[in-house]
């Protein structure tokens, strides 16, 4: 009976044994299954988002409105060609219209002092104040009887949440402007780089395509500066004279004289 209850005992410590590695061994491939598929998890692309730009134009690339008061120096006829192409070429980049809304040509400018937006309450309550003291009146007057006629020089293009060429200004340029700011209180609205904006970014951009964009945008506008100007390695394009104006939306600009209030 002892040994009969003993192989009994013996059976039983080895078929439990059996079963437990067999369990182990079950689990064993659903541990690196899992292992497998951790491994493969990755991180959310990085996107770079339109930030302030809804206030311009909306999601489907379409500029809205946006009132406002500036002065601007536009390109001139002189260096048209060059400009043509930039905006062809651009709307030739893959992709590149799915996040940029291009402005046309006939808009293509440099800024020289942001003055005031309609939308923007603190700003716009500044505007009605300097507008009763008579100052764009004054702006407009100084502006015909002593013109600044922008020298700048081309020195690349960035595609972030504005497509724009990055202009240096000569100078002597920077000086006319800088004290033009200060006799009429304005420094501060001179922008910082000079630059002339060919587009908005209407849509958030993965990083990796806004890099892409942008790199065939700088071989673009390299091609076209050895095109036109490669006997000028330090051309200097001539902008028209600035003046005062204002604006509806960020497609065309307005002269204005500063008398009587545009909107």
């Amino acid at each position: 009976m002892k040994i009969f209850l003993l192989c009994n005992t013996i059976s039983f410590f080895i078929l439990a044994g059996c079963n437990i590695n067999a369990m182990q061994a079950r689990k064993t491939p659903v541990r690196t299954a899992l292992s497998q598929t951790t491994t493969q998890i990755t991180t959310p692309e990085e996107i770079y988002s339109i930030g302030k730009n809804s206030e311009k134009i909306d999601t489907m690339g379409k500029y809205i409105i946006f009132p406002g008061v500036t002065i601007v120096a536009d390109t001139s006829a002189t260096d048209q060609a060059f400009f043509e192409e930039i905006y062809a070429g651009l709307q030739r980049i893959p992709h590149l219209k799915e996040y940029y809304s291009l402005l046309p040509v006939d808009s293509y400018h440099m800024t020289t002092n942001n003055l005031y937006v309609k939308n923007h309450a603190r700003s716009w309550k500044e505007f009605e104040k300097e507008f009763k003291a008579g100052l764009f009146k004054k702006i407009h007057e100084t502006l015909q009887k002593d013109p600044i006629v922008p020298e700048v020089k081309l020195v690349s293009i960035k595609a972030e949440r504005t497509m724009a060429i990055i202009l240096n200004a000569e100078k002597d340029q920077q000086d006319k402007i800088v004290n033009f700011g200060n006799k009429f209180k304005i420094e501060k609205f001179i922008p910082k780089p000079f630059h002339i904006t060919l587009g908005y970014l209407y849509k958030d951009i993965p990083v990796s395509q806004q890099i892409i964009i942008r790199e065939k945008a700088g071989e673009l506008f390299n091609n076209l500066l050895v095109k036109y100007y490669s006997d000028k390695l330090d051309h200097v394009f001539v902008l028209r004279p600035t003046s005062l104006r204002y604006f509806n939306t960020m497609l065309e600009f307005y002269a204005w004289d500063g008398q009587n209030k545009p909107f």
